[in-house]
Formats: structure tokens, C-alpha cells, sequence
């Protein structure tokens, strides 16, 4: 394996990384399972199922859209850890995957852990931005949050929050991308289906997990073996890291699934104000389609956390390399 070999002001810094302070506000929305299969497959269950040694599966019928604000982020090991911090507001969508290994060569059985995949994610810092993709493979994109200013009194910021990214209406010589609207969270309106249940848990409850048991008891019985019961949670993430050969339109020069884990810690769960949200479809940005969401708007999310916590991003490892 190459050295790397870093440039002056290079954002591509590996993790560990300290997060401490966040805070999150949590929008779970219905999605069709079949459609998050078809993204599962396309990103994560990738090159010769032989050599690969594993496949993920979509297992729960929603997705989860958080919208998350860093006060300090910063790098927990030398020789970064004495650079300093910087700060980001963030938006993504998330959904949750079982991964299977074979057992004996004769069955495949679920993997206990909770893992999140993150097929769109959305920050408003280029560092944040350049190190989550280039080096664990998050496919971070630029944005920009317009809305209320979070005030230090009030830990949520209060909707609208509005966000935006570069993007096309329309396609054609002469036609430039313009930064619009993708996503808007506002207030629930008096027409909408009243106050949103709060679910009070930062990855899956036990109630997610007995709905499993119809569907596949021994995935029931592996995920419910790591619910959270303490102040500590744990949260696994996969996700595909891959760079387009230069001299081939379709090709990847480097392809490979990356795996890591958000650690969190010091929760204070807040009252969340109901929500409702507007997901727009642009040429280049299909983001309620590809997820199974649906075409009507506004979406009302089937539950809704607010909180403040510790993170701590480790333990990323490469666990297939596509040759």
C-alpha cells in the first residue's frame, strides 16, 4: 500500500474524530423497503458475492432524516489532535441494514449490530465535506441552511429550516446549476394529522425490533441483542468508497465498502416541535424516489426525537475491495 503523501491545508484527516456537544433533530419518515433494497444492492453489494463474503439487506420499512449541528468538531488522536476544531450544520438521510456473513458455508446468518447507511448526506463545511467522502466514503455534498438562528438559550433551532444545494432544473448547452432548495422542515400545519409521536431512541427501539419478529425472528433476536441499555449507544455504518478512473467515464479506479462507528454518549432527550417536510426532485437530485418516500408532499415523519449527545466517530476499517 502507497504512503500518503499530504498536501498544505489537506482536509483529508482520518479518523478518530471527537464530537462532542451535538445536537439532533430526528425526522423518521415511511419508505418503501423494496426501493431501499434496489440502493442496498446498487452501493453496498457490490463486486462477486464469493470473494465479497457478505450481503446487506434493507430491513426496516422507513428511513430516517436527521438534521444535526456541530458545535466543535476535532480529531482525537496525534498527530491532528492538537490542530483545533471547526463546525458544521448537517443534513442526511439514513437507512438501516442487516449485514449477513456465512456460517460454515451452509447458512447466512445476521450479524448483531445496528448499522446505518447513509445514501445522501448534505453539510455546509468544505473540510467536512472533502474528509467524509474522500476518506470514509460518506457521499457528502455542500449545502447551505437558511432559517431562525439557533439561539445559545434555545439547543433546537426552530423551523423553517431550509436547505440547499447546487443542482439542475433543467439540462442543455448553456443551462448553469443553480444552489436551490431540496429540502424544507417547517412547522406542522393545522390541516396536517396532528401532534407526531416522539420515540425517544437514537437508533432503533423495541418496538422497531418487535416488528421484525414477524417478518424474521433471527434478525429480531441479533438486533435486539445490542439495543441500547445504558447511557452509551452504539451505531455501525457501512458505506461505499469509490473514485471515477480518469481516463473512463464508467470505470472506478479504487471501489471498496468501509465500515466504522458512531459512539454516542450523554444524552439529553428535548421536546421536538411536529414537523412537516418538503422533499423537491431536481434532474440531478431525486432524493424521495430513490428512498421509496414516495411523490406526495408534504411527508409527515411517523415519529420525531430531538437530543443532545456526544459522538465519537472509530474503528473504520476497508472490508472489501472491489478488484
Amino acid at each position: 500500500m502507497a504512503t500518503y503523501l499530504p498536501f498544505d491545508c489537506d482536509p483529508q484527516i482520518p479518523p478518530p474524530y471527537s464530537l462532542p456537544g451535538v445536537t439532533i433533530q430526528n425526522f423518521r419518515l415511511a419508505a418503501n423497503m423494496a426501493q431501499q433494497q434496489l440502493l442496498v444492492d446498487q452501493y453496498l453489494n457490490i463486486g462477486d458475492p464469493s470473494e465479497r463474503g457478505f450481503y446487506y439487506q434493507a430491513y426496516l420499512p422507513f428511513v430516517d432524516m436527521d438534521f444535526v449541528h456541530y458545535p466543535s468538531m476535532s480529531y482525537a488522536l496525534p498527530p491532528f489532535s492538537g490542530m483545533g476544531s471547526i463546525t458544521q450544520n448537517e443534513l442526511y438521510f439514513r437507512i438501516y441494514v442487516v449485514k449477513f456473513i456465512p456460517v460454515l458455508d451452509l447458512i447466512w446468518l445476521p450479524v448483531p449490530a445496528i448499522i446505518g447507511f447513509f445514501p445522501y448526506m448534505f453539510v455546509d463545511n468544505s473540510w467536512s465535506m472533502i474528509a467524509g467522502r474522500e476518506v470514509s466514503g460518506f457521499p457528502k455534498l455542500l449545502a447551505s441552511f437558511n432559517g431562525p438562528t439557533q439561539l445559545p438559550s434555545q439547543p433546537l433551532r426552530p423551523f423553517p429550516i431550509e436547505a440547499s444545494t447546487l443542482a439542475f432544473s433543467s439540462i442543455g448547452p448553456g443551462v448553469q446549476g443553480q444552489m436551490a432548495p431540496f429540502v424544507t422542515i417547517q412547522t406542522l400545519a393545522p390541516d396536517g394529522p396532528g401532534n407526531i409521536p416522539v420515540n425517544n431512541n437514537w437508533t432503533l427501539s423495541q418496538t422497531d425490533i418487535d416488528k421484525l419478529k414477524q417478518e424474521d425472528p433471527a434478525v429480531a433476536a441479533a438486533l435486539a441483542s445490542v439495543l441500547p441499555t445504558g447511557p452509551s449507544s452504539v451505531l455501525r455504518t457501512v458505506q461505499l468508497k469509490q473514485f471515477r478512473s480518469a481516463g473512463s467515464s464508467t470505470d472506478a479506479c479504487f471501489q471498496a465498502i468501509v465500515e466504522g462507528q458512531f459512539t454516542a454518549s450523554n444524552f439529553q432527550f428535548l421536546n421536538p416541535q411536529s414537523a412537516q417536510i418538503q422533499i423537491n426532485a431536481y434532474l440531478d437530485l431525486s432524493i424521495a424516489a430513490a428512498l421509496g418516500l414516495g411523490s406526495a408532499m408534504p411527508i409527515y415523519p411517523i415519529s420525531q426525537y430531538a437530543a443532545t449527545c456526544d459522538l465519537l466517530y472509530t474503528q473504520e476499517e476497508t472490508i472489501f475491495q472491489n478488484q
